[in-house]
């Protein structure tokens, strides 16, 4: 009877231990996402400086994510950058561009304040004092970047704004739930202090848990890293992209001319219209009536393009390392294929008119930070998962242990 009872209480600590262990994990993992959301949102951003008082007369000519550059009276452009690669500080300073046509392809940003209210819900409650631009930088990454915003003082003064990217969100949650687990462990030694002997038995019981755990998470995290590697090789591939119709209550005869990020057509009353996918200072994703197609059109980094009257290039016509649409989207009149590239990134752009007068377009992007966080993701899937599965077997294997003890008495 007393080894029953001992058993029980035992079983009774170490459920406490567990119970105490995944609560402080629920807790710290709430928290931490609290903060990663609230910090996402901009609650803890606040403008920050960058140093340009010594650069005159400027205005800001361009801008992304990480980095702005900006236009003095006498015409020299000087760039800055929030990010550097590891062991290279130097790139945050003030330095000559030499290359005025590197990011001609990239709209200016509007004059005046007006760029602190865009149209992206993620935004600073105000510029900051004396401001007079202030413009939403474009993100380099959709996925990956934070939201930026720069801001020109009348005191030739240079301040930014941004969100947590995505990466550092991660490292919030990880750092929340391993505090929640220190505290609610301890937290639960001290609780069951008054029961030594069976503490110790429960101790003992809960390390053979965490090595289940541990074990069965290892293997999942192999599996997971198997899975994210088919995960980006299909993805880089272009199985998980499809044709989408860019809706118009018009329809067209022609396709005049195509970017990565745009396509202008001729209506059938003869009018131009363009469709931005990408605009961080306009309307997106809308058919909008145009004059002309803008002279710098084509000065993106890399850009290629193939026309044909299907989208079934041949291989001698085709923008070389394209990745190709299984399928065309309908019966196709005129096909334009456009690729270009920048940085971690690299576009494919099917834009496809078809014989009812709709235009559809495959979009595939190729990212570098694909090869990094699906990945991880996968990963970090597969160790909790595998985790659970270790808890399940660790349960498991005392059932049958408890079953082969009362039999054998």
């Amino acid at each position: 009877m007393n080894n029953t009872q001992n058993r029980t209480e035992i079983s009774h600590l170490m459920l406490l231990l567990v119970i105490f262990t995944i609560l402080g994990a629920v807790i710290g993992l709430g928290i931490g996402s609290g903060i990663s959301f609230l910090s996402s949102m901009g609650v803890f951003s606040y403008w920050k400086p960058l140093g340009a008082a010594s650069i005159v007369d400027q205005k800001i000519l361009y801008a992304n994510s990480n980095a702005v550059w900006v236009e003095t009276a006498q015409g020299d452009i000087y760039v800055r950058q929030l990010n550097c690669p590891i062991l290279n500080t130097d790139c945050k300073a003030w330095k000559i561009e030499e290359d005025r046509n590197r990011f001609r392809y990239v709209e200016k940003p509007p004059e005046g304040n007006e760029g602190c209210a865009v149209h992206v819900s993620i935004r600073p409650n105000a510029p900051p004092d004396n401001s007079i631009q202030c413009v939403y930088a474009s993100r380099v990454n959709t996925l990956n970047d934070g939201f930026t915003y720069f801001a020109l003082t009348g005191d030739h003064e240079i301040w930014y704004w941004r969100t947590p990217n995505s990466a550092q969100k991660p490292t919030i949650i990880i750092f929340s739930v391993l505090t929640g687990l220190f505290i609610s462990f301890f937290f639960s030694k001290d609780f069951t202090t008054r029961r030594k002997g069976q503490y110790k038995q429960a101790l003992s019981n809960l390390v053979s848990l965490f090595t289940s755990m541990v074990l069965f998470a290892i293997a999942g995290s192999i599996v997971g890293l198997v899975a994210g590697i088919g995960i980006v090789y299909f993805q880089e591939t272009g199985a998980f992209t499809s044709w989408q119709l860019l809706d118009s209550p018009t329809r067209f005869t022609r396709i005049v001319d195509t970017t990565h990020a745009s396509i202008w057509a001729q209506s059938i009353d003869e009018k131009l219209y363009v469709w931005n996918s990408y605009c961080p200072w306009e309307k997106c994703n809308a058919w909008v009536e145009t004059k002309a197609v803008p002279d710098d059109a084509h000065s993106a980094p890399n850009e290629g393009i193939s026309k044909g009257d299907t989208c079934r290039f041949e291989s001698g016509d085709v923008v070389e390392g394209n990745v190709k649409p299984k399928n065309q989207p309908g019966n196709v009149v005129e096909c334009v294929l456009v690729r270009a590239g920048m940085y971690e990134s690299s576009w494919t752009v099917y834009y496809a008119l078809l014989d009812d007068g709709t235009i559809w377009y495959w979009n595939h992007t190729e990212n570098l930070f694909n090869f990094i966080y699906i990945p991880l993701i996968s990963i970090l899937v597969g160790i909790i998962l595998g985790a659970i599965a270790g808890v399940v077997g660790f349960i498991v294997r005392k059932k049958n242990k408890r079953m082969s003890i009362s039999t054998s008495s």
